[in-house]
């Protein structure tokens, strides 16, 4: 399979948690039950920043604000979960590096 590098992608953005917004979003998600706690996910989130990066990937941060982003999934009427964070990321991502990144 082969890598993000290798199919020309320069930077993704993965949807991401402060600490003192992760009980607030938690709740918010249609899957957050499945989190666990803020040093379980943060410890995952960070070996995935790792892997993308050590495939050539630059990696954006993209906060979640449990404010906004109920209202960011409504606008695109996406239910809060997997789905939306990924969404989330991949549109902050591309408002810095575009849509075709090749």
């Amino acid at each position: 399979m082969p890598t993000l590098e290798e199919e020309g992608v320069r930077a993704i953005g993965i949807a991401w948690m402060r600490e003192e917004d992760y009980p607030g979003l938690i709740r918010i998600f249609e899957d957050g039950h499945v989190f666990g706690s803020w040093e379980e996910w943060s410890e995952r989130a960070e070996t995935t920043e790792k892997q993308f990066q050590s495939e050539g990937v630059i990696v954006l941060r993209a906060y979640l604000d449990p404010a906004t982003f109920p209202a960011w999934c409504a606008a695109r009427n996406i239910a809060p979960g997997r789905e939306a964070r990924t969404q989330f990321g991949i549109e902050f991502a591309e408002e810095r590096y575009g849509r075709n990144q090749s």
